[in-house]
């Protein structure tokens, strides 16, 4: 029986910038003062992945962590939705698709301002 298991890197120090190739008019933080959130909470976003994310049959069981990348917008909208770490193309691939069906985050804030932020969600894949 396949158990899915998923936790949130939170990064806390200095607002650091990152440069980005799609959208020049505004900078991507790694680091904010207020990070981006899945509205509810993690728990939520844990949710939300368990009811959305469908093992897909392949001929080997994997297990290992799934590490998905992604840029909340000022609006809250996810880009830039990228596999960081991997373990297999039909696994790596149903976590893009449940990312990419999130709703709209709470952006992070700088300065009181939304910003683009850049966050992590890993998905870690185990076996009982």
């Amino acid at each position: 029986m396949m158990f899915l298991f998923v936790f949130v890197f939170f990064q806390s120090a200095k607002a650091q910038e990152i440069p980005d190739t799609t959208k020049q008019e505004e900078p991507i933080f790694e680091v904010v003062e207020e990070m981006p959130e899945f509205p509810g909470g993690v728990d939520s976003m844990h949710r939300f992945i368990r009811n959305n994310l469908q093992y897909p049959r392949t001929q080997v069981d994997f297990e290992g962590t799934v590490i998905i990348s992604f840029v909340v917008e000022v609006d809250g909208s996810l880009s830039n939705v990228k596999v960081l770490r991997d373990i297999a193309i039909p696994i790596d691939e149903e976590v893009l698709r449940v990312v990419k069906l999130m709703p709209n985050w709470i952006p992070g804030k700088q300065g009181g301002k939304a910003v683009r932020a850049r966050s992590y969600v890993p998905v870690k894949f185990y076996l009982e």
